[in-house]
């Protein structure tokens, strides 16, 4: 019998979040240290001791979400990664959305079959079954970039997209201003669509369906 991929990111999980929540107990026992009386100091570290596995849990939460790795890289990643320019001999492009078009278009584009993530979020909703690109177009006028798929009839709509970086095994649009995940299943007549606006530092997020049984 093979293990259970979700059993081991459960797991590991916890222990990340264990480890989180036992750092944050040890840096309240040498705090406590400050409060001179015994009834502050008890106090003190009860509300350390709560906030401790409140955090562990969301920790712990978070990565079986992202899964491990994609939770630890996310961690000592840096803004700057956002803003990377391939070396000229690297098999990666930089382009705008106009050109990542006709890229395309040429089939110079590699990574066009893969799973999608968008802002973080990659579970259900057809995102994580495997989509290869059918047909991109880029509206000027709106800054509009849609990208076709060849399952569900679904398509990928990108407001304000800004540079995009495209290698042998990933596709990365590094910013964007909304962006739409729609596709039909079964004989409905209308896609269901599930909407993410950047507001801020904010994600905003909409459906057309119950969010939690995709």
């Amino acid at each position: 019998m093979e293990d259970n991929p979700n059993d081991l990111r459960a797991f590991f999980s916890v222990i990340i979040g264990l480890i989180s929540g036992a750092g944050v107990v040890l840096l309240g026992l040498f705090l406590t240290a400050l409060f001179s009386s015994y009834t502050a100091q008890k106090n003190f570290l009860i509300v350390i001791i709560i906030l401790s596995f409140v955090l562990a849990l969301l920790i712990a939460k978070r990565a079986f979400e992202l899964g491990i790795l994609n939770f630890l890289a996310a961690l000592i990643a840096t803004k700057k990664l956002d803003f990377i320019v391939p070396e000229k001999n690297a098999d990666a492009t930089l382009s705008t959305a106009e050109e990542f078009v006709q890229l395309f278009s040429n089939g110079q584009i590699k990574s066009a079959k893969g799973f999608i993530k968008i802002w973080g979020d990659w579970k259900r909703r057809t995102l994580e079954e495997e989509n290869e690109i059918k047909d991109i177009f880029f509206e000027a006028s709106s800054q509009t970039l849609t990208i076709g798929f060849s399952k569900f009839n679904a398509s990928l709509t990108i407001i304000g997209p800004s540079k995009i970086l495209a290698s042998k095994t990933s596709i990365r649009i590094q910013k964007a201003k909304e962006i739409r995940w729609e596709w039909k299943t079964g004989r409905v007549k209308s896609p269901y669509f599930f909407h993410y606006k950047k507001e801020g530092r904010k994600i905003k997020t909409s459906t057309n369906c119950r969010w939690d049984n995709w």
